[in-house]
């Protein structure tokens, strides 16, 4: 895999600058990364105060901003307009659908940059309803305007959430800037690059989960560039991002440092596959292993903070230990200290990805009639079991699933490397391959279950895997 930010710097060094750029993707750091060597390109570094315009919605509108693209600066060479984390790929949302996801970032949110990306996604609710930003003030209910906020959506605004509404007018109740939905921010942008900007002024965008099917998304993609940095984070799916493989290497050999696929295969499994959430992890270890040459596995144990991935990454092993109790007991302490709206989704998802990879992991032993103890914990002891299905011809039919997932994870599973198999079929070794397939069901019936019915998450979840660790 090419960085994508490589073939658009060629373009600019040969003259050929295009109006507008989509920086985008799950991979946030990767993306970042490639906007700081996009802005040296457009802007030669030095230039980078003068011409550069951060657009920040608690200081500017969006009319303000374009306004400055339209124009030619008088002080460098180059105007570039730069809109961070901008939901405006969101126009045509549901206000409700709308509202909750923003609820959600703010609870999530772990800085002030994210937690201002959340406050102006719930105000966009207001542009959206044709209500000023006072809905949120303390006194917000006496006049009812809160009241139409919850007539709109159809639901009940929590005391806690109150407070949060009370906190982000505070944040917002000084600016000139009247809450706008995403529709009109999409259409003005929209607007003004149907119009045409001024040559070798530029507009940089980044959002990390833009709707594909926007106008606003169709019409970059149509007159500019889309640096797509997304990947798929099943377990099934293909390794490890080979940029973030790159920057990993180059991180060890600066270092002086040496890390095996297997300790790499469990980093990866504690802190999940961002790349910057991985890379600082390893920072940590580099540092803890101090002279030392080499990390190993219990320098990870050690260091490695216990981190909300690390949470859902341990209920899923105790899972797929079929411990019970220790899952359960896993579970309500994520749910003590995880109060944001969708952690029952994201728990539910995590385990629905793990649970579908050790089916396919199953499927694989079952063609090949490889048996593996349950039970059967050392790495080594597994690895000479898998390794020798790694050789068998790939032209095979695909595996029996409903979608093309069985057939992705057959081919990377035969011409890919063992290591990152191991945890898949460790896993699926404890189940038989009906156990699975009914925990499938059982996990898309629960998933059912919280998003339409006034039962609590929690206890749906419970039951649900409890079901799984009894099996058949």
């Amino acid at each position: 895999m090419k960085d994508p930010v490589e073939k658009v710097l060629k373009e600019i060094d040969a003259g050929k600058v295009k109006p507008v750029y989509l920086l985008c993707g799950n991979q946030r750091f990767l993306y970042l990364q490639a906007l700081e060597r996009l802005l040296d390109a457009l802007l030669h570094g030095k230039e980078e105060e003068l011409g550069l315009i951060v657009y920040q919605p608690e200081k500017h509108s969006i009319e303000y901003v374009m306004d400055a693209l339209a124009t030619y600066s008088l002080f460098s060479s180059r105007t570039v307009v730069l809109i961070k984390d901008t939901n405006v790929f969101q126009a045509g949302t549901r206000v409700t659908k709308l509202w909750k996801k923003g609820m959600e970032r703010w609870y999530a949110a772990e800085d002030d940059t994210a937690m201002r990306g959340a406050a102006r996604m719930i105000i966009s609710v207001l542009g959206k309803l044709e209500l000023p930003l006072e809905a949120f003030a303390p006194e917000g209910v006496d006049k009812g305007l809160l009241n139409e906020v919850e007539e709109a959506l159809e639901l009940t605004i929590s005391e806690r959430d109150r407070e949060v509404l009370n906190r982000i007018y505070a944040l917002f109740k000084d600016s000139k800037e009247k809450p706008a939905s995403p529709d009109d921010d999409a259409a003005f942008i929209g607007a003004m690059l149907a119009r045409g900007i001024p040559e070798g002024n530029t507009l940089i965008l980044t959002a990390d989960k833009p709707d594909r099917r926007s106008a606003l998304y169709k019409t970059i993609k149509k007159t500019g560039g889309i640096l797509d940095y997304a990947e798929d984070e099943s377990p099934w799916k293909k390794g490890r991002n080979p940029l973030l493989e790159q920057e990993i290497r180059k991180t060890l050999k600066k270092a002086g440092k040496e890390i095996s696929e297997e300790v790499l295969t469990l980093l990866e499994e504690k802190v999940g596959r961002d790349a910057g959430k991985f890379l600082g992890e390893l920072e940590k270890l580099i540092a803890f292993t101090g002279d030392r040459a080499r990390i190993e596995a219990e320098d990870i144990g050690n260091l490695v903070s216990y981190s909300r991935v690390e949470k859902i990454f341990d209920i899923s092993e105790a899972l797929g230990k079929r411990d019970m109790a220790g899952t359960i007991k896993l579970m309500n302490r994520f749910f003590e200290t995880e109060s944001r709206v969708g952690a029952p989704l994201q728990l539910l998802g995590h385990i629905y990805n793990q649970v579908r990879g050790w089916l396919q992991a199953r499927y694989i032993m079952d063609r090949a009639g490889v048996t593996m103890p349950p039970g059967m914990q050392d790495f080594r002891s597994i690895k000479a079991v898998v390794a020798p299905l790694m050789g068998q011809a790939t032209e095979v039919a695909p595996l029996p699933l409903p979608d093309r997932d069985g057939e992705t994870f057959l081919s990377d599973f035969y011409t890919g490397n063992p290591n990152r198999y191991i945890f898949l079929f460790r896993k699926a070794a404890n189940y038989r391959t009906e156990e699975l397939e009914e925990a499938v069901a059982l996990l898309e019936k629960a998933d059912l279950r919280i998003k339409s019915s006034g039962m609590r998450p929690g206890l749906i979840l419970e039951q649900t895997l409890i079901s799984i660790c009894k099996g058949a």
